[in-house]
């Protein structure tokens, strides 16, 4: 029951990042250029509180650094550069859309959904973990091409691999 709810969280995060993905060139396509990996926690929550490039504008530069200081992993050289960038970008950017716009909601909606559906995943995954016998474990990981994530996912779905 396990790897059905991981498939179906995962199958989630696909169409809600391809959801998120289609707001954004709507609403801030440019903020897709602010981040190396454009994904994670702080992307999501970056976007969350500017999905839109007039929101960035209309926001204090010394508001920005101490909301990016806020997030995991960010000190205040890294906060202060990723605002510059931001800001550069929302001061190039051509949203197709009004900061109040519908859109906007949809793009909330659409990280909202990635963040529960990521949780889920992990939570599976653990659950998954707590059962799987640690022997069969090591020996489906000790094939090649085979981590510990599709290990734990194969002995979810297959069960006991001696029967």
């Amino acid at each position: 029951a396990n790897n059905r709810i991981y498939e179906q969280a995962s199958h989630d995060l696909i169409t809600n990042r391809n959801r998120l993905h289609k707001a954004i060139q709507l609403t801030f396509p440019e903020i897709e250029h602010l981040m190396v990996n454009p994904r994670g926690k702080n992307y999501w929550s970056i976007i969350l509180r500017f999905p839109h490039p007039d929101i960035v504008l209309e926001t204090k530069e010394a508001d920005i650094i101490d909301f990016l200081k806020g997030l995991t992993g960010i000190g205040k050289k890294r906060a202060n550069d990723i605002a510059q960038s931001l800001i550069r970008l929302a001061k190039v950017a051509c949203p197709a859309v009004k900061k109040n716009s519908a859109h906007i909601r949809g793009l909330k909606m659409a990280i909202n959904n990635i963040l529960n559906a990521e949780e889920e995943c992990q939570t599976a995954l653990q659950e998954m973990a707590k059962l799987a016998p640690k022997r069969d474990l090591e020996i489906l990981t000790s094939i090649p091409g085979i981590g510990e994530n599709t290990a734990l996912r194969i002995i979810s779905e297959l069960g006991d691999i001696r029967r």
